[in-house]
């Protein structure tokens, strides 16, 4: 006795008319077929573009004979596998078939029509083996099938049943069936018989949660009738449990752990197989279930239910889930009495910075690009300026990375470290050579720092927005940012307040102009001393303004390393309450609140000519221009276009030795290249400058 087996889906359009348009070619086929147990089978069907001709699918009916013998006086139930259809249309997409009787004595599985996409959303057929799937389909039986083979074959000629394919030719919906095209690769084995494996599951547990590098014991359990049963391990039996990092189809899965028997498991009907895959895997979520053979016989699939379990279907029967999270890190360090840059050296479980930081008595403040944002809780990655009550230790449980990427943005950046000390020359940067200050730490003042110290937050000043990696694993022999190389011989100012804080600034008689920067002012109430030009380095015999940003006073300042130069220190009031001429080493104090800032002068005498580069350079629309002068004599300085025609001229007079400073304003002036050029006595030198408005 036969059965048929109808798949219909889309509508089917016959038409009589002869194209001139090619019909698309191709081949349908029946294969991976699979029997769960005695009563549930399982077949794909794909359909697979040969010519050159583009496949749009219209619509297609299936029709499939079969041996009748194999329901053994059971129902048969057909159903699609939801999610395993490859359309691009979903409107095309199989329903669940139903199975009914024709004729009296045959039995069809007939799939309900769907309507028509309309030419030009069809879906495409792949030409890539083996195709597009048009479903995965079940037949199952209210009992195990009969010991007979099921002999699926495609039928054309059954009225109402019979296979059809069409496809969009020319817009015009065409039936295109060929039926030498459809192919049958089922393996054709008998649906009972024995012993086979009859049930198996994924037992326990149902989900898991562990942290990297601990234990993960899984269970599974299989049946084999007249094998299982009874005490001890039935043989021919072997086991396993898979994972991926997809929920997909176990029978697609390559990641196998052999399972070994429990001798402490049931000793019913049932054996159990255990593994442990916790230790195996790295951070991640992973979906898991059972395989188990049974003699030379085909792989079957276990799913977690809480009912009991049974073979893996992906709807009833399931594949559980494992989180493996990273473990922690015990991280000490420590902080100073009153502020601190800080950083958090990996991600914890509280965030905040109470959590964090004992003893913080401020808000944390983090770096925008132009302004300080108090936030809470705090960020990886990032520096903040925190304030402590005093001297603190901290250990902080936290889960650490062997490197952090962080993004830049162009100018400065306030930084988070990791929870190791790093070497500042072992930084990266994308795209390269892109850092252009030193790293700046802070500890009762700025410093260059050659060592970014774990929990630590630092400056970094960057040409162009991109990122900077900080990697635990990685050593560089050369240096990315511009390390600040103090000279021995510049003069030093050393500044120091009755709080204990103190910052170093010196003098140079020739230095870059890149590279001396100093980070932003610290938020308000932390000590700073700076340059007004921002600076920590400035040219020696300019006037320069130092400004004393919250401190404490009195407040000492010491030059050291001078005592070949003249030097004035002044307030900034035209030296009404402070004008002293200090010898080298000799200390000044200044008791005065009212003094914000002071004004140093004076230089060591210059030993050559020169010109030395404006700064800033391009500028809009001021810059500053200095020179020194080795003996007395009249001085020209003036400013040429690019046509050589002098447009300025701003010294033209007798000057004596030293070195000098003055502002260029070029407001009135356009945009372009100009040159400045100096003579005194045999001496001339041309620098160029850039305006740029």
């Amino acid at each position: 006795m036969k059965s048929i087996l109808i798949i219909f889906f889309g509508l089917l359009l016959v038409l009589d008319i002869e194209l001139l348009a090619q019909n698309p070619t191709y081949v349908c086929v029946l294969k991976n077929d699979t029997l769960y147990g005695n009563n549930f089978y399982e077949f794909d069907i794909y359909i697979q573009r040969t010519g050159t001709t583009p496949f749009e699918l219209s619509g297609c009916q299936i029709g499939l004979t079969f041996n009748d013998n194999i329901r053994n006086n059971g129902t048969l139930t057909a159903t699609y596998i939801t999610g395993t259809c490859e359309f691009g249309n979903s409107a095309q997409v199989p329903a669940n078939p139903n199975v009914a009787t024709l004729q009296g004595t045959t039995r069809v599985w007939k799939l309900a029509s769907k309507a028509p996409p309309g030419a030009g959303s069809g879906s495409i057929i792949s030409s890539t083996a083996p195709g597009t799937r048009v479903g995965r389909f079940r037949l199952s039986n209210t009992v195990a099938f009969a010991a007979e083979q099921a002999d699926f074959a495609w039928t054309f000629s059954i009225s109402q049943y019979e296979t059809k394919i069409s496809a969009y030719v020319n817009s015009i919906n065409t039936l295109i069936t060929v039926p030498t095209s459809h192919l049958n690769q089922l393996t054709n084995a008998p649906l009972a018989g024995g012993p086979y494996i009859n049930w198996c599951n994924l037992q326990w547990p149902a989900s898991g949660i562990i942290t990297q590098g601990s234990n993960f014991d899984v269970y599974a359990q299989i049946y084999v009738a007249t094998i299982t049963p009874g005490p001890g391990q039935g043989a021919s039996i072997a086991g396993w449990i898979g994972y991926s990092t997809t929920n997909t189809n176990p029978n697609t899965w390559t990641n196998w752990v052999p399972a070994t028997y429990n001798s402490s498991g049931p000793t019913g009907n049932n054996d159990e197989y255990m593994t442990n895959i916790g230790v195996l895997l790295p951070v991640g979520t992973y979906y898991y279930a059972s395989r188990f053979q049974y003699s030379s016989g085909s792989y079957k699939y276990g799913g977690y239910s809480s009912g009991g379990g049974g073979f893996w279907d992906g709807t009833t029967y399931v594949s559980c889930t494992l989180t493996i999270n990273p473990g922690t890190t015990a991280v000490s360090f420590s902080t100073s009495r009153l502020w601190n840059m800080v950083s958090v050296p990996g991600t914890a479980t509280q965030m905040s910075k109470d959590s964090l930081f004992k003893g913080n008595t401020s808000a944390a403040f983090w770096f925008s690009g132009s302004s300080y944002v108090a936030e809470n809780p705090l960020s990886i990655k990032k520096g903040y300026w925190l304030k402590f009550d005093s001297v603190r230790s901290h250990t902080v449980n936290v889960v650490t990375a062997n490197s952090q990427t962080i993004d830049l943005n162009t100018g400065w950046n306030l930084i988070g470290t990791v929870h190791q000390n790093v070497a500042a020359s072992s930084v990266t940067t994308n795209p390269p050579s892109i850092l252009s200050s030193s790293f700046f730490g802070y500890n009762n003042g700025y410093f260059a720092a050659t060592t970014l110290e774990k929990a630590k937050g630092y400056w970094i000043k960057s040409s162009a927005t991109g990122t900077m990696t900080i990697s635990t694993t990685l050593s560089k022999d050369e240096v990315n940012n511009v390390a600040s190389i103090i000279d021995p011989a510049w003069r030093i100012i050393n500044i120091s307040d009755a709080a204990g804080n103190s910052q170093n600034l010196y003098l140079a008689e020739k230095l870059s102009e890149n590279g001396f920067d100093l980070p932003p002012t610290p938020p308000a109430g932390i000590f700073d001393v700076r340059f007004s030009s921002q600076r920590f380095v400035e040219f020696d015999g300019a006037k320069s303004v130092i400004n004393l940003n919250s401190v404490v006073y009195p407040v000492a300042i010491t030059l050291s390393n001078s005592s070949k130069g003249f030097y004035r220190i002044k307030d900034a009031f035209g030296g009404t309450f402070l004008n002293v001429v200090p010898k080298d080493g000799q200390q000044v104090v200044v008791s005065n609140p009212a003094i914000s800032a002071i004004l140093i002068e004076g230089s060591s005498v210059p030993v050559s000519f020169d010109l030395m580069q404006n700064y800033p350079n391009p500028f809009n629309p001021s810059t500053v221009i200095r020179y020194a002068i080795p003996e007395s004599g009249h001085v020209n300085l003036s400013v040429y276009n690019g046509l050589g025609e002098k447009i300025l001229t701003l010294v033209d007079e007798v000057q004596t030795t030293g070195y000098y400073s003055l502002d260029f304003n070029a407001k009135k002036l356009s945009s372009g290249i100009y040159f400045i050029n100096i003579r005194s006595n045999d001496f001339s030198k041309t620098i160029k400058a850039m305006l740029v408005k």
